[in-house]
């Protein structure tokens, strides 16, 4: 494409030779005549007006997006998302969560601003959301505020964050949680009570930042282009900022059963099993994320294994825990809450096998790339090794997974490396 031209078009339209087409007419900047550029291409010129405005030139890049209605959306394509913006409307009786829902969405949306609009003015439960909103996401700001409007900025939108080092530290903060949770149900000593939900916040925000970026580099038309971190798919990113996430939320329902629990007389044999139970879940869960960063098959298959063989162990601890008759029954309370331990840690084990199938993934497309002769023998991790995935495999949260009937079943205290 070229800048428009005054009077008319000095290129042929499929006309004989020696034959001049017919004058041009001046469109405007609304029409544009198409003209043959070449054997097989055609094209249109661009506006002057645009080509000055935008900065472009010959050799420019553009982008071109084919809307619903079928017209063709012509940008210059600087790398960058575009400006986002998003209106929220409160609603009069809406409850809390629900606008706060409504905020994350636009957030994680990939929105760069914010419009909370509030008819006959913004009230005090209104501001407490928002502030929820603002604390809870971090890098955004009130950028204006009116009587019936607040427009909320993303200060932090052009700042580029690796996502394997933002999943590094999600990771980290993930299994302190989860390792701080398998305490809960011991007696407690002198302060305050943890307060798991403030604990949860920061895997929270990590999780909704890494999809506001697929987001937002989608929208730019940078996904799955980028050297760094291209050794994983956006799916691939999306399944393991997920699987964490859902693993922060039970570390935090085992966190608030666990105090519970403390207050009740449980017998100590139970919770010696249960604990047993919840290491080995940590564990399982440190060997997966290594195995991600190393693109480790093996170690990943080995993983799915141990896994399976946990969900057997689960079954077996429930038989044991709650026998149907006998002196050793235990108290519906005490019972319910056993219970829900179990489950939480189960669910943990499901979302650490779906760190282990991306490992998989990733480490069987790494060995489908030719070796190079500089690279030593030691796997790779996230920030030596470009390598894409194009897995289409779609994420499977396993929330009723089905144990295989031969399986091997791991006895409480016993561990699969």
């Amino acid at each position: 494409m070229s800048p428009a031209r005054d009077g008319p078009s000095p290129i042929a339209q499929g006309f004989p030779p020696g034959h001049r087409p017919p004058p041009t007419r001046d469109y405007g900047e609304g029409s544009r005549v198409v003209q043959r550029m070449g054997t097989v291409t055609v094209g249109v010129s661009l506006p002057r007006s645009w080509v000055s405005q935008n900065s472009v030139a010959v050799g420019s890049r553009l982008r071109a997006e084919t809307l619903r209605d079928g017209s063709l959306l012509l940008r210059p394509d600087t790398g960058r998302a575009p400006e986002l913006r998003r209106s929220v409307d409160v609603v009069r009786g809406e409850f809390p969560e629900h606008l706060f829902r409504r905020l994350i969405a636009a957030y994680v949306g990939g929105a760069s601003e914010i419009e909370i609009c509030e008819p006959g003015g913004i009230r005090d439960d209104t501001r407490g959301v928002l502030h929820t909103f603002l604390r809870r996401t971090g890098g955004s700001e009130i950028l204006s505020e009116e009587r019936e409007r607040l427009t909320v900025r993303d200060i932090a939108a052009g700042a580029p964050l690796p996502l394997s080092k933002l999943l590094h530290r999600m990771h980290q903060v993930v299994a302190e949680l989860l390792e701080s949770s398998g305490t809960s149900w011991q007696p407690r000593r002198n302060g305050p009570p943890v307060n798991w939900s403030v604990k949860d916040d920061e895997a929270d925000r990590q999780a909704w930042l890494v999809q506001r970026i697929l987001t937002r580099r989608g929208a730019a038309g940078v996904a799955g282009t980028l050297t760094e971190e291209d050794s994983l798919s956006p799916l691939d990113w999306l399944t393991l900022a997920r699987s964490l996430e859902r693993i922060a939320d039970h570390a935090v329902l085992i966190g608030e059963t666990g105090n519970r629990l403390a207050d009740l007389a449980a017998p100590s044999a139970q919770l010696r099993a249960i604990e047993t139970f919840h290491l080995q879940a940590q564990e399982l869960l440190r060997n997966a994320f290594v195995a991600v960063e190393r693109a480790d098959a093996e170690a990943a298959n080995d993983l799915l294994d141990t896994g399976e063989a946990l969900h057997q162990t689960c079954q077996t601890l429930h038989d044991r825990l709650f026998p149907s008759t006998g002196s050793e029954a235990l108290s519906p309370a005490v019972a319910v809450l056993l219970g829900r331990l179990l489950q939480s840690i189960d669910r943990v084990i499901s979302y650490t096998q779906d760190l282990s199938e991306v490992a998989l993934a990733r480490g069987l497309a790494v060995r489908a790339r030719p070796e190079e002769p500089t690279r030593g023998p030691e796997p790779a991790t996230f920030h030596d090794l470009p390598n894409r995935n194009q897995r289409g495999e779609r994420m499977n949260a396993k929330e009723n997974r089905t144990p295989s009937p031969n399986t091997p079943s791991l006895a409480p205290g016993s561990h699969r490396a």
